[in-house]
């Protein structure tokens, strides 16, 4: 009995149990019993754990015992043992399920269970956590133990615990309180609300392959054309005209993309030559040439990429090398002579060709960036807006020589005909070129 007796003291001074022998048939629970025999074994073999000191051996043995033959006897033993390895909270509830599974005990037995609550009750108490958050988490000193609305008043050992409080949409709460004996506490809750942030909307799968077609405005500050020998009496104003391009892409990693581009442009300046100068019986006459310049070229080259978010939107910058060619239309007229001095008569210059034409190849460069609109010409389409520079480098362009003749209105003839030459575009010029381009993923 020296195991029994230590059974005792831990319990109580003033209490005297020990550990319930094996139930005897009379005793035995009217709950279904699979096998009394065996539950009798386990019993005995919890009370050897026991003596020997191996508590959580007892603990399991006495357990087996009630699974297989509920009794009064295992499941008193259930809540001494648990006293013993001071889980207090446990043996207070497989106390309810004696009471629960048992309402009217023996005499013996009644009275251990009642000063066994008496003794438990001294060392638990209850907490209540007060809060309008269905569904938190309520985790006691690290563990789990429920949600709120609770289904009835949490046990702890007396003393202080921690707890937190875990919601959707809330920041979690952590608070400390006091659990006293025999007494509830209520833990008040007040959860705030968790900051919002902005969800990006899911970007769709990216293609492979793409491609766009884009119309643009473009505009030339100067085709680069220089005319012998003008000084400051030349003038022209930009050049205007229309783009057409379009192009493949290959989608090489998520930022990069590599394709081709071709197109079409067409430029248009007007550029003059102040006093066509004429020399009669000595004194210099003069008169306006104008030149309209058509500039109708084809490109194409191959196109390197990149795409990135910026501010909320999708950027593209790309670039372009390739060759152009096409023909340059140049429509030259020329004003009504004026002559130097009052008395001198008037002429007319007649060039030699009015519209001549040159054709011409070259290179062609493209630098342009684009930024994604919200707007679509159809689903799948997106617009986007183009802003670019393009430059053009002719390299055949000849040199235009032009000898006008001059009709004068009386019998005077001139000393000699106006005759000069100039370049039709330069070497290099540079076109603006806004616009739009549609994209579309294959």
């Amino acid at each position: 009995m020296r195991g029994i007796q230590r059974i005792a003291l831990l319990l109580s001074p003033a209490l005297s149990v020990s550990l319930l022998a094996p139930a005897t048939s009379a005793q035995a629970s009217e709950l279904s019993c699979k096998d009394r025999t065996a539950a009798t074994s386990y019993i005995k073999q919890g009370r050897e754990f026991f003596d020997a000191n191996k508590l959580d051996g007892a603990l399991a043995s006495f357990r087996n015992s009630r699974e297989l033959c509920p009794s009064e006897n295992n499941t008193l033993n259930i809540v001494l043992v648990l006293k013993a390895l001071d889980r207090p909270v446990e043996a207070l509830d497989m106390l309810d399920v004696l009471r629960r599974d048992f309402p009217t005990l023996r005499p013996d037995n009644e009275a251990t269970a009642v000063e066994l609550r008496t003794s438990l009750d001294r060392i638990v108490g209850m907490a209540v956590f007060d809060g309008d958050y269905p569904g938190a988490t309520i985790i006691v000193d690290g563990k789990n133990v429920g949600t709120i609305p609770q289904a009835r008043p949490l046990r702890l050992p007396i003393g202080m615990h921690t707890v937190k409080i875990e919601a959707q949409s809330y920041l979690p709460l952590e608070t400390t309180f006091t659990v006293l004996p025999k007494e509830t506490v209520r833990v008040a809750v007040s959860l705030a609300p968790a900051p919002t942030t902005p969800q990006e909307a899911p970007r769709p799968p990216l293609a492979v392959h793409s491609m766009h077609v884009g119309v643009g405005l473009p505009l030339s500050p100067s085709l680069g054309g220089a005319v012998t020998d003008c000084d400051d009496a030349c003038g022209a104003g930009p050049g205007i005209g229309a783009l057409i391009s379009g192009g493949y892409r290959y989608r090489f990693t998520e930022f990069l993309h590599i394709g081709a581009t071709a197109g079409y442009l067409f430029l248009w300046q007007t550029r003059s030559r102040l006093g066509a100068r004429v020399l009669v019986d000595g004194a210099p006459q003069f008169a306006d040439v104008d030149d309209d310049l058509f500039l109708n070229s084809f490109f194409a080259g191959p196109e390197i990429s990149a795409s990135f978010m910026a501010g909320g939107g999708q950027f593209d910058v790309g670039f372009v090398l390739g060759i152009m060619g096409g023909p340059l239309v140049n429509r030259r007229t020329a004003q009504e002579g004026r002559p130097a001095f009052d008395a001198s008569p008037t002429f007319d210059l007649v060039p030699p060709t009015e519209t001549p034409v040159a054709g011409f190849a070259g290179v062609v460069t493209q630098l342009q960036a684009s930024w994604r609109t919200p707007w679509s010409l159809a689903p799948g389409w997106p617009i986007h807006l183009r802003l670019g520079i393009l430059g053009v480098a002719p390299t055949n362009v000849p040199q235009y020589e032009a000898s006008f003749t001059a009709n004068f209105r009386t019998s005077q003839t001139p000393d000699e005909v106006a005759n000069f030459g100039e370049r039709l575009i330069g070497s290099w010029s540079f076109v603006i070129t806004p616009g739009l381009t549609v994209y579309h993923d294959l």
